[in-house]
């Protein structure tokens, strides 16, 4: 092979190596710009709300109002047939400070079911009067131990879950157990109480994501309505009651 020859065949290489590598170039060009094409195309996926609480333990003291439990008269059939008083018993159960716990689950974003249980120890007083052979009237008192077992639905105003309103309002009824014993377990009397009102939650503070969602203060009142326990006529009894607390929500 001539010189010349020689000469052209190692330009036709070096031309052939050069169309190479200019391809690899160009082909590597267009992965990494259509690569950061899709990269800027893409949408951004939104953040993730955070899950709203759903429960809620609170816990305070309770004042439970008295209310009268009836009068009876002790009596004898005289010889004449009529009935001869002995004497005369009125009856009251006063009023007492206690406590209750509470645990609620959110059933929708304003309405909330709670499990509750209350104690207190009113006194039972009894005046006994008017004694046939003139003997002084007689007042007797005993503690007695009284423990209610319910569950009631509260209805809010305004969203449960909100973290942006600090006073929450809401209506509420409920049922519960109740069972009355006397301070020697003498007289043990069981009932059923029906209850509405209302009340308020302050929210103090607490974080959108985080396992404390809320804290704050709660503050309700309530008219009862009690049938059986303690008393003289075995009547159903009014009285009303007031808590005042605090929450936590999780």
């Amino acid at each position: 092979m001539s010189a010349a020859g020689a000469t052209r065949g190692c330009r036709r290489v070096a031309s052939y190596r050069a169309a190479r590598v200019l391809f690899v170039l160009l082909s590597a060009a267009t992965v990494e710009a259509t690569s950061a094409l899709a990269q800027t195309s893409r949408p951004t996926a939104p953040p993730r709300a955070p899950r709203p609480a759903r429960y809620e333990l609170s816990g305070g003291v309770s004042w439970v109002g008295g209310y009268g439990l009836g009068t009876s008269d002790a009596t004898l059939t005289g010889n004449t047939g009529g009935d001869v008083v002995l004497f005369r018993t009125d009856a009251e159960m006063s009023g007492a400070v206690g406590f209750d716990v509470r645990v609620g689950v959110r059933l929708t974003r304003r309405l909330v079911a709670d499990a509750a249980f209350g104690y207190a120890r009113p006194e039972l007083r009894v005046q006994v009067s008017e004694d046939f052979e003139q003997a002084p009237d007689v007042a007797l008192a005993d503690a007695v131990s009284q423990y209610v077992i319910g569950g009631d639905l509260r209805y809010h105003f305004s969203d449960w879950t909100s973290q942006s309103r600090s006073v929450l309002p809401f209506a509420l009824g409920g049922v519960a157990y109740l069972r009355q014993l006397a301070s020697d377990a003498a007289s043990v009397e069981d009932g059923i109480v029906v209850s509405g009102g209302a009340g308020l939650l302050w929210r103090l503070g607490g974080s959108a994501r985080g396992t404390l969602r809320g804290y704050g203060l709660r503050a309700d009142g309530r008219v009862n309505w009690r049938t059986s326990g303690i008393d003289l006529e075995d009547k159903g009894r009014a009285y009303v009651s007031a808590g005042l607390g605090g929450y936590v929500r999780f």
